[in-house]
């Protein structure tokens, strides 16, 4: 029954809304500039905010008269917060997100994947349609990793960004990447250095991984790319086969032509003549059926590489 609904956008803490927390800051000599400095940490995030400040208040007796309160703040969160984050995340919080970033397994790479761009900056200025109600979308919002303003996804703050870091993104996409190094050289290389693309066994598992997860567009990209190219290679691998096939073809018709003109030119019915053709005659057999086996080898190499070839298109996605 409750099908009409109005999103709320919740924000962080402004100056303003944290100025109860100031209270807890009342031995600083200028509290006000202690709240500030937190919360340009925080953006207002209301765990971590009352989090720093009380680790703040804790530790008051550390700051010296001449130091600098932003410096001494910064140094505060590193030091407490972010510097072996998992160990120090007390209460927990921060690991609280890395679950939720890598939860289920068959959607975690997408949702990587989008906040990897997020990262690098280089998403769209703003999401489509599509993109805001993906799945991807939703839980990355959901995690509070990432805040949404006017459909485009931002760090929430500073905090989760040292945290959550492009190294720490990328080997968490490693863990879930058997073809990590090869995907990594050919991003590097933007996409031209074809050495990279998987064959065989590793193209193999990389297709059965696509077909059991959502894996992000740059990993579909990068499978299908390696596709085609196996499917070149063995057109033209076929195309080579069927020439060489076509060359012993005309070489056994050539060797055929010619032990016949020589079993011609042998007469007669001298012992030494029917010994003669008799040799003629074995080799042109033999060179026969040497050419026979080359040939049916050939068109067996030919029909696998054939079958090979439409697998591989009928696999691709």
């Amino acid at each position: 029954p409750f099908n009409v609904g109005r999103a709320i956008n919740l924000s962080g803490f402004t100056l303003n809304e944290a100025k109860p927390l100031e209270e807890g800051l009342a031995a600083f000599k200028d509290s006000g500039e202690v709240l500030r400095s937190i919360l340009l940490w925080t953006k207002g995030q209301p765990f971590l905010s009352q989090k720093i400040c009380l680790i703040a208040a804790q530790e008051r007796e550390s700051i010296s008269q001449t130091e600098n309160i932003p410096d001494w703040i910064n140094n505060l969160v590193n030091r407490r917060i972010i510097q072996n984050w998992q160990s120090n995340d007390v209460p927990e919080h921060l690991r609280t997100i890395r679950d939720r970033l890598l939860m289920n397994d068959q959607e975690a790479a997408r949702r990587l994947g989008l906040y990897q761009r997020v990262l690098s900056r280089s998403a769209s200025s703003s999401a489509s349609a599509a993109d805001v109600l993906s799945t991807e979308y939703m839980e990355l919002r959901l995690s509070g990793v990432v805040v949404d303003r006017d459909n485009e996804l931002h760090i929430h703050n500073p905090i989760y960004a040292d945290v959550f870091t492009l190294s720490w993104t990328e080997d968490a996409l490693t863990s879930l990447r058997p073809y990590a190094a090869a995907f990594n050289g050919w991003i590097s290389s933007k996409k031209t250095d074809e050495s990279y693309l998987l064959e065989g066994n590793d193209l193999t598992e990389a297709v059965q991984l696509a077909e059991k997860q959502s894996l992000p567009p740059e990993d579909l990209n990068f499978i299908v790319a390696s596709q085609t190219l196996v499917a070149e290679k063995a057109e033209k691998v076929a195309e080579k086969a069927e020439k060489v096939a076509e060359k012993a073809e005309r070489e056994r018709k050539r060797l055929a032509k010619n032990n016949q003109l020589l079993g011609a030119r042998i007469g007669g019915n001298t012992t030494q003549q029917k010994r003669a053709k008799k040799r003629i005659l074995e080799r042109e057999v033999n060179a026969a059926q040497r050419e026979a086996f080359a040939e049916k080898t050939l068109k067996d190499g030919l029909q696998k590489l054939e079958e090979a070839a439409r697998e591989s298109q009928e696999a691709k996605i």
